[in-house]
């Protein structure tokens, strides 16, 4: 009976399984983007606070630093800015965790966890805000609105939210291997879909007139199609892995200094072109690829699965 007793004892503890180390600088960094995430979600509520509250923009003081507020003149701005902060800080856990010889699931599973809510929740959040900021409280954004816009806006960023958690569970199950060695990825990245929805979101911060307009007026569209691309099987390339590592041909690097002295002249314009670039670069190489292999098909000549034709002479004879 004692040895029946220490094996189901043996068996207990197996069950019990405890996590007793974990890294603590990537860690670190992934509880980082997740802060940045929390934070953006932090500014829309209190953006939507000063729209409720009648407060107009230029009475309401962001980082009381004027050359900050020249760059994130809003709440808003802040909360898109934040967005991107926690790109920075995704890209360098896992590089971190690599170069110190500390990756492990629970890395992995924190880190997709913190996807969720920087990229996941908080820009779908900021696609609400900006679009009630504008609308001046006239369209309530909510499931129970009166009107169609209220509650198509709504969904589209339910949607958008739903398919960053599935998308994030899906690269959970599906990867293996080192993301070092990934060239491309099956879907919009979910860090790229929230940079679209910041990106835009900044944009129509540092934009007026028609422009301002039309740009809230598409983002519900946006934001639907970036959480679709998302959960597809569209292929995007790995950007650093592809075009950043080893040695690369000189006119890429001079297009990089090209781009770079735009991005310093134009931040908002720049970013969002590169940014929504990259989330249309993924549907054109598709549709490329579909035209090039139907028009190779077309021009393989038709296998023959007969007998051979006889030739005119032995026709008639």
């Amino acid at each position: 009976m004692s040895v029946i007793a220490n094996l189901d004892e043996v068996r207990q503890r197996r069950r019990r399984r405890r996590l007793r180390t974990i890294s603590t600088f990537p860690t670190l960094l992934t509880l980082c983007n997740l802060l940045c995430g929390f934070a953006a979600i932090h500014f829309c509520l209190r953006a939507m606070f000063a729209v409720g509250a009648g407060i107009p923009d230029d009475a309401a003081h962001t980082l009381h630093l004027i050359s900050a507020e020249r760059i994130m003149p809003s709440y808003l701005a802040i909360g898109a800015f934040l967005i991107f902060v926690g790109i920075f800080f995704d890209m360098l856990d896992g590089r971190v965790a690599r170069l110190t010889q500390n990756t492990s699931t629970f890395g992995g599973q924190l880190d997709s966890l913190a996807d969720m809510v920087t990229f996941g929740a908080a820009p779908a959040l900021l696609v609400i805000a900006i679009i009630t900021k504008y609308s001046h409280g006239e369209t309530a954004i909510t499931p129970i609105a009166d009107d169609f816009a209220g509650r198509g806006t709504w969904l589209t960023a339910a949607v958008f939210v739903s398919c960053a958690a599935l998308r994030l569970a899906r690269f959970n199950v599906e990867h293996a291997g080192d993301e070092s060695a990934h060239r491309s990825f099956r879907g919009l990245p979910s860090p790229g879909a929230g940079a679209v929805l910041a990106s835009l979101v900044l944009l129509r911060e540092h934009s007026s007139g028609f422009r301002g307009t039309m740009l809230v007026g598409v983002l519900p569209f946006v934001t639907l199609a970036a959480g679709l691309l998302m959960v597809s099987r569209v292929r995007y390339v790995h950007l650093a892995n592809t075009y950043l590592k080893g040695r690369r041909p000189f006119w890429q690097v001079v297009l990089l200094v090209i781009v770079v002295t735009v991005f310093w002249a134009q931040p908002a314009p720049m970013l969002a072109v590169i940014v929504c670039g990259y989330a249309a670069m993924g549907p054109v190489y598709s549709v490329v690829r579909w035209l090039r292999f139907r028009g190779a098909r077309r021009e393989t000549p038709a296998e023959d699965d007969g007998e051979p034709e006889l030739d005119s002479t032995r026709k008639h004879a």
